[in-house]
Parts: structure tokens; sequence; C-alpha cells
């Protein structure tokens, strides 16, 4: 009988803490939010966004990532979408297959009816894509967060700003904290490297109908380079379209091909005539960027990865990181999900590089 009361005692005095704790947390979420974009505007929210849309691309996985969980997300764009059913998450947050991915017109311009019947808080959109697109949500008397990609500062002043606007501070450090580590850890790993050891490297961002070869100024060009490789479209800036003579002329070490394309892999390129002397064919080295709760190409909270395969692949005798628990280590931090084996072969399209160089180093040993 004592014992008895001595619980309910303990269960009486506990119920104002846990009432306390719940209003505390009622109360935080109520205080108001001011947030600076990346047009350096400050938004102000009588309290924190409960439904968000987001218009640009690699948006949506970002706003998942730092939430934690899909809930405020209430819209996003169809190549978001189609990324997350090609790729983990769909199976880590099966319920973003309801989410709406009809928000936009054409190209990044609103859907104006669905937008509004949304009812969202805030709509984040491009703040460097052309003049209209802000504009054209802030007519609706919409809130606008404006931001702006391309760089590895960019992406980094990026999460930092969504920590904000979600009340998640402390994600938004340990993601970019884990940025830092890995840029520490390749660059130690590959100090001293010398300059005729570094293999010569075309990235691909079209590769289907046309070829685009990623130049200077580049994020997909700056990963080559961070990764230990040289970029051979380096004397050229941003994106260009270039012709078959002009990979052959380069004669790359290595070609990576992006992940957007999703009907592009390394046997489009090994089957064309045209590049049987490049040194990437003969050797086996063309890899199709890997797509994990991103595309790996473009900036994202998995670009530490993308440079540790890229840097495994250039430089395997300097890297000692088993890549796959990496992985496992990431998708914990990122989306606190313990990856299968199957999945991991999934993301890094294991079935699609059966006889690619150094590519075994990658399978389940």
């Amino acid at each position: 009988m004592p014992v008895q009361l001595a619980k309910r005692a303990t269960m009486a005095s506990a119920a104002p803490l846990c009432l306390a704790i719940l209003m505390g947390c009622a109360s935080a979420f109520a205080q108001p939010v001011s947030v600076k974009d990346q047009r350096d505007q400050t938004i102000e929210f009588p309290r924190a966004p409960e439904r968000i849309v987001t218009i640009p691309i690699p948006a949506a996985s970002t706003v998942i990532t730092v939430d934690g969980e899909t809930k405020r997300l209430v819209g996003m764009n169809p190549s978001s979408k189609a990324a997350i059913q090609e790729g983990p998450l769909k199976d880590i947050f099966p319920e973003a297959a309801a989410i709406r991915s009809d928000i936009t017109a054409q190209g990044f311009m609103p859907n104006v009816e669905t937008l509004l019947s949304l009812k969202p808080d805030v709509v984040v959109q491009w703040a460097n894509q052309g003049p209209e697109l802000i504009p054209a949500v802030e007519r609706l008397g919409l809130k606008v967060l404006g931001i702006r990609y391309g760089t590895e500062q960019l992406a980094r002043d990026g999460f930092t700003m969504y920590g904000a606007l979600l009340g998640k501070p402390d994600r938004a450090a340990a993601i970019v904290a884990y940025r830092d580590e890995m840029q520490k850890r390749i660059a130690a790993a590959l100090e001293g490297l010398q300059e005729t050891d570094k293999p010569r490297v075309l990235h691909l961002q079209q590769g289907l109908s046309a070829f685009q070869a990623a130049g200077a100024g580049t994020y997909q060009g700056n990963n080559i380079l961070l990764a230990g490789g040289r970029n051979v479209a380096g004397e050229l800036k941003d994106f260009i379209t270039v012709n078959p003579e002009q990979i052959v002329a380069w004669a790359p070490d290595v070609i990576l091909l992006n992940s957007f394309e999703s009907k592009l892999f390394p046997r489009n390129i090994y089957d064309n005539p045209l590049f049987a002397g490049v040194p990437a064919v003969k050797n086996h080295r063309v890899y199709k960027l890997p797509l994990g709760g991103y595309r790996w190409d473009p900036p994202s909270q998995e670009s530490p990865l993308t440079w540790l395969w890229q840097a495994t692949l250039y430089h395997p005798d300097r890297i000692k990181d088993d890549l796959r628990a990496e992985m496992t280590r990431a998708y914990k931090l990122f989306y606190n999900h313990t990856l299968s084996d199957a999945q991991i072969d999934g993301v890094l399209f294991l079935a699609q590089h059966e006889n690619a160089a150094g590519y075994e180093r990658f399978r389940k040993r």
C-alpha cells in the first residue's frame, strides 16, 4: 500500500512538470521568428511556420533534412519529388508521396491556384534565377524566403537560414560542421599530392541529347578540385555545350555523369564509338553521380559524401575511408535512418557500374 501511494504521489507531482514542459514547447513554437534570407531581406513571422512550400528543386530535401521530418512541407517542385521517389527518401519518408508537387506553372513561376489553395506560411523561391520569380509570389500576399545557390558558402548559409526558419539551429550547425570535418579529412589525405598525380576529370552536366561540361566557377567543377582532380574544362566558365571532338581532345582520365538525366549511364558513353580512344573509356573510369537524399552533383546536405566518393575514385591509395560506413553515419545524422545494404547499392548505382574501375571498393565486403 505505501508503494502504491508513493507511485500516486510521484505521478501527481510529475503532472505539473509534464504540463509545464508541454506549455513551454507550445510557447516556444508560438514565439515570433525573424529570418534573414539570401537576398539580405529580413522576413518576420508571428510564429514558426507550419506550412512551407519550396519552389527551387533542391530546397525540399534540405527542409526535410534540417527539420528531420516532412510534416511542415506542403508543396514542392515536381523535380524535387522525382528525386525523392527515385532515391531512398521514398522509403525513409513514405508520407512525402502525398505532398503536392503541382505548384509550378512554367519553369519556377508559381501555379497561382495551387499555391493559394495550400495556404503556406512561407514560400521558398529562387533569388537569383530571374527578377520576376519572387514578385510573382509576393503579389499573392504570401511571404517569400529567397535563396541563392551554386557555391559551398551559399549552401552553408542556406542550412543556417533553414535552421532559423524551422527553429532548429543546432541541427543546421551539425550539418555544417560535418561539411567542415569531411573537407579537413580529405585535405589531410591528399596533402602533398602533386599536380601531375591528379587525374584529368570531365563532368558532363548533360550527356544524352547534347554534351554540356562543367567549367570553372561551377559547384561540380569545384568538387573535382576538392577531391584531388584536374577539371579538363577548367579554362572555360560555367556550363558549356561541347561537341564530341572537344571531349576526345581533352582526353579525360575520368568522366562523371550527372544524376539528373535518369536514362544516362556509363553504357551510353562506352557504346559511343567516337569515344573509344578516350582514356576514361579505355580504362572503365566513367561514373554516374549517385542519387541519395538528393542528387550528389549539386550542393546538398550529402555533398560531403560526394567529395569522399570522388576522392576515393581518384586516389584509392590515399583515401582509406569506407564509403558505405560513412553513408550509414551520415544518414543517421541527416535522416535518423539506418541504411540497408540494398539502399546503399541503389544510391551508388552499383548495378550500372559492374565493370567500373575502382567500384569494387564500394561493394559490400
